[in-house]
């Protein structure tokens, strides 16, 4: 999302940074050369607002835009720390997931209402979702009418163009075995336990390869958890990959088992690609990306065989038009969240 945003900005004439605590490839490898890219040499989150305000003291910027509740915190507090230069927009992903009790530890829990009880502190406030909004107005004590939902801006054109690309996967090449897809953090929010275990169902009544692209601290117990299903031969965990939107483009089906979303860009970035998807109903996010199950099938959170048997209709012929999906990520351009965007800079 902040890349599409940097991306937006910078087509639009504005001089954009990004600013980061540490390197984020997904961000940095993609950027234009006209981008800026700042890295705070602060050693963790408790510091960076004091970091971050030695830098906007002398960096003056007129906008100052955060995309997660840490750095809604941080940009909030180094404004106030360096005389208030900016315009500060603070962005609310995970607030359905707070309110609903998922995913966060007490310390964690704690921090973050802390944060968003701060967020009064913002000229502007944008919500992800009109869920997420509804969410957050309901923990912050804020109005909504103090809320506005803007969507995740996507570069549909730049990803439609990616889609195209050949995919180098080994898999792709028999056309007679499907191949699911899945895109996400290696990290219990995104559940992809749940997924394997439906995969696993998936396995025992007909052949299927799942590919799972993305990183984090959860792959040691998933690879351990992939040998005890017995499905070793038919799952590939490749990491980071260059280019995820040609697996997409390729893939039979899109699956998704996170337990909590603020939005599921990732449904989109599907959608522009013409897969088909099947995806836990979260309390925010994909009910309103699919539009109640019209975009694609939605299934209970943690829910093995619900997931298997709605991927399992999808690959027995039960698919959406390609043109229907295409026309619905049309709603969330990227041109259309950076006009909204910069209807706020004034």
């Amino acid at each position: 999302m902040m890349r599409s945003l940097a991306v937006g900005f910078s087509i639009h004439g504005y001089e954009v940074e990004v600013i980061l605590r540490g390197e984020v490839k997904e961000i940095t490898s993609r950027l234009p050369s006209g981008v800026k890219i700042t890295y705070l040499k602060a050693s963790n989150r408790l510091v960076a607002p004091f970091f971050l305000a030695y830098h906007l003291f002398f960096a003056r910027p007129h906008i100052l835009i955060s995309g997660f509740v840490y750095g809604n915190g941080a940009i909030i507090l180094a404004n106030i720390l360096a005389f208030k230069p900016a315009r500060v927009i603070v962005t609310e992903h995970g607030a359905s997931a707070l309110r609903f009790g998922y995913a966060f530890k007490l310390k964690t829990k704690i921090l973050t209402l802390l944060l968003i009880k701060i967020y009064f502190l913002a000229n502007t406030i944008i919500a992800v979702s009109k869920e997420v909004a509804e969410s957050l107005s309901i923990i912050s004590g804020l109005p909504e009418t103090r809320i506005k939902v803007i969507y995740n801006p996507l570069d549909l054109e730049e990803i439609r163009s990616e889609c195209q690309a050949a995919s180098n996967h080994p898999w792709f090449k028999d056309k007679n075995v499907p191949v699911i897809v899945t895109t996400c953090r290696l990290h219990p929010d995104k559940d992809v336990p749940t997924l394997l275990r439906a995969f696993a169902e998936i396995r025992k009544d007909r052949q299927a390869k799942l590919i799972i692209i993305g990183e984090g601290k959860q792959r040691p117990e998933l690879e351990a958890l992939v040998k005890e299903l017995n499905i070793s031969g038919d799952v590939d965990i490749p990491g980071f990959v260059e280019n995820a939107y040609a697996y997409m483009a390729k893939a039979a089906v899109f699956a998704f088992a996170s337990n909590t979303e603020g939005f599921g860009l990732v449904l989109v970035e599907a959608m522009t690609c013409g897969c088909q998807i099947v995806s836990t109903d979260t309390p925010s996010g994909p009910r309103e990306v699919l539009d109640n199950g019209k975009y694609g099938k939605l299934v209970p959170v943690k829910d093995p065989s619900a997931l298997a048997k709605a991927i399992k209709e999808v690959l027995d012929g039960d698919i959406i038009p390609k043109q229907l999906l295409y026309e619905r990520a049309n709603d969330f351009s990227m041109e259309k969240a950076i006009t909204q965007y910069i209807d706020l800079f004034e």
